[in-house]
């Protein structure tokens, strides 16, 4: 949910902003940040889901 509202807030500023201004290009930082977290937090999931299964 962190995940969504950071990338609705950042295409909010490129909505409002347009594409010369310098906050529309800032943008795109956390939005690449935010892709990158969700990337690493489903692989952290799935690391330890296949760890639980391997004390069973």
């Amino acid at each position: 949910m962190l995940f969504a509202l950071i990338i609705v807030v950042a295409l909010a500023v490129m909505a409002v902003s347009g594409w010369t201004s310098p906050a529309f290009w800032l943008s795109l930082l956390p939005i690449g940040a935010t892709l990158v977290l969700m990337i690493r937090r489903i692989d952290r999931l799935s690391r330890d889901e296949l760890r639980d299964e391997e004390l069973l």
